[in-house]
């Protein structure tokens, strides 16, 4: 993009010689690819995932904000932003994946938890 040292038009003409901003990011404007639908539908299957390994319990926080990157993935497709749409939908999946093994984490501590307090309590045995 010429500056206005390096612009050799007069500086009335100097707008001119710089596209404005929107068509600028219509210029560079990308088709959301199936390659792109593809992470998206990843990142929705992850979710899926996280929630079945009880994420809503054990891992609340990264699952609502991968369920929140989702709606911004779907809004970001809605208005054909090919770039936000890959980012978005990447994101959500790196959170979705954060949200499942944290939950299953925490799911094996409290397993184990229960088991050493199980395995601590002498068993009362009945007097037959």
């Amino acid at each position: 993009m010429p500056t206005f040292q390096s612009c050799r038009c007069p500086r009335v003409f100097l707008r001119s010689c710089r596209p404005a901003p929107g068509l600028r990011r219509m210029a560079s404007a990308q088709p959301i690819t199936p390659a792109m639908e593809q992470e998206f539908l990843d990142a929705k299957n992850a979710v899926d995932s996280a929630q079945k390994a009880q994420a809503e319990k054990y891992a609340p926080e990264p699952l609502k904000q991968a369920q929140d990157l989702l709606v911004t993935a779907e809004n970001a497709r809605g208005f054909k932003d090919a770039v936000k749409f890959a980012q978005v939908s990447r994101l959500s999946r790196a959170y979705a994946e954060l949200a499942r093994a944290t939950a299953e984490l925490r799911a094996e501590e409290e397993k184990l938890a229960a088991t050493r307090n199980s395995c601590g309590r002498p068993k009362r045995r009945s007097s037959a």
